[in-house]
């Protein structure tokens, strides 16, 4: 899942910004270059809200050439990078053969991570601008070597430091030392906790809210043409309702839209329902969606009519006219969990008398949970309750292996942490040198 992959490469990057060369935190250290990372950078650069506001250059990219990365509050990472001017940020991102330049140019791209996971890009200048070409803090090397023959101490070959220059003591290694422990001991902790909080393999599906960007993503794709894979054909659908999602990372991500909506002549009514299409008799359709961001790609590869084993078995049940206390309370969970109003259709939706639940034509009221249910025959909220289900209930053999992985990461937290404690009382009591007795004048 999203959680242990972003648990394991964060434990992975504790332990190489620990080790690679001995940086100390706050130090700048090698990065590689990975799927992840570009596309961060490249979905940074294609918003004007992202770029601070001394950042007036634009740039698109054709080539990463090397990383470098930062611990900070956050994290810190320049791009050496080659591409082209553009005149605007939607331009940015990777460069296309619309906007590619001759010849491109080397550039510095500093970008700020925060903890919040909002990115900011903090500076784009030309290679060699600042610093050298790395556009780092003075100061701040790509990490600081302790001992005799490190950069910057004067001392060469182990020969005596210049005056004025800084001899780490023994007590400075230890705490280096033990900052890197404590980094190692906090990364194993924070994994374990991770991962007993999320058990799906990678590659795995998963269930995902509805919420204003799913609804975009789906609108957006059904609305254009060009998003519709061959094998569609002119099968076209509006929405009305998304009753669930399920999303599965791959290289982007791939997700399964579970709606309510109505087919339709062609793609100018497709998209979300709207004017007479937004009285249609509504169907449960599945719409399959590919997005990968950082390429701007989004597709539609495939719409079908949902036909479910549980709307078969409880079609029986819908029509009998009584609802369950049990099936009322499932109700009353879906319409909070997926924002619908008090009568289980869309937010926005408005009635005529202001409630759908008089018959005009018969003069008599309709019972609430009766009208939900001719809304959505398919019964959406025992669907998510079951998908709920299978996803919090993991075979005992996974089960068993979770636990044992959990176990040895915290081992490792716990060992770090009490080689935190034992180099810190050896430091502290290595503090002071003392002469030996014999040296004394007696």
């Amino acid at each position: 899942s999203d959680k242990n992959k972003r648990s394991v490469c964060g434990w992975a990057a504790a332990v190489a910004a620990v080790h690679a060369a001995d940086p100390v935190p706050g130090g700048w250290s090698s990065a590689k270059v990975d799927d992840p990372l570009t596309k961060m950078l490249t979905t940074a650069l294609i918003k004007d809200a992202n770029y601070a506001a001394s950042v007036k250059t634009r740039v698109c990219v054709t080539k990463i050439n090397s990383l470098e990365q930062q611990v900070v509050a956050g994290m810190n990472y320049l791009f050496s990078v080659s591409g082209c001017d553009v005149k605007a940020s939607a331009d940015s991102g990777m460069c296309s053969d619309s906007n590619k330049c001759a010849t491109p140019k080397e550039w510095d791209i500093k970008v700020f991570s925060g903890i919040d996971n909002k990115t900011q890009i903090a500076s784009i200048e030309p290679k060699g601008a600042n610093s050298g070409g790395n556009n780092k803090p003075a100061g701040s090397g790509s990490g600081v070597m302790l001992g005799a023959g490190a950069p910057g101490s004067g001392s060469k070959n182990g020969t005596k430091p210049a005056d004025g220059a800084h001899n780490p003591t023994r007590v400075e290694v230890m705490m280096t030392m033990t900052t890197k422990l404590m980094v190692l001991g906090a990364a194993a902790l924070l994994t374990a906790a991770s991962v007993t909080l999320a058990d799906s393999p990678p590659g795995s599906w998963q269930h995902k809210d509805v919420n204003d960007e799913m609804w975009d993503v789906v609108v957006d794709a059904l609305s254009s043409d060009a998003h519709y894979k061959a094998e569609v054909g002119a099968f076209r659908i509006c929405v009305r309702d998304i009753t669930s999602i399920d999303y599965q990372v791959v290289s982007g991500m791939n997700y399964k839209f579970h709606v309510r909506g109505c087919e339709v002549q062609n793609t100018d009514h497709a998209g979300r329902c709207r004017g007479d299409d937004a009285n249609c008799a509504p169907e449960s359709f599945v719409v399959a969606v590919y997005e990968q961001s950082w390429t701007q790609t989004l597709e539609v590869s495939e719409i079908s009519r949902e036909t479910t084993a549980l709307a078969a078995t409880t079609s029986a049940y819908a029509t009998s006219g009584e609802v369950s206390d049990e099936e009322k309370a499932l109700i009353d969970a879906w319409i909070v969990k997926a924002h619908r109003n008090k009568y289980g259709d869309d937010p926005d939706m408005y009635y005529t008398g202001g409630t759908p639940l008089f018959d005009e034509s018969t003069g008599e009221n309709i019972d609430l949970y009766t009208y939900i249910i001719e809304q959505h025959p398919d019964r959406p909220w025992q669907t998510v309750t079951a998908a709920n289900l299978m996803a919090t209930g993991p075979s005992t053999a996974a089960t068993h292996s979770q636990s044992s992985f959990v176990s040895t990461v915290m081992y490792m937290g716990v060992m770090a942490v009490i080689g935190v404690a034992v180099v810190t009382f050896r430091a502290r009591r290595g503090r002071y040198a003392y002469n030996a007795i014999d040296n004394h004048d007696t």
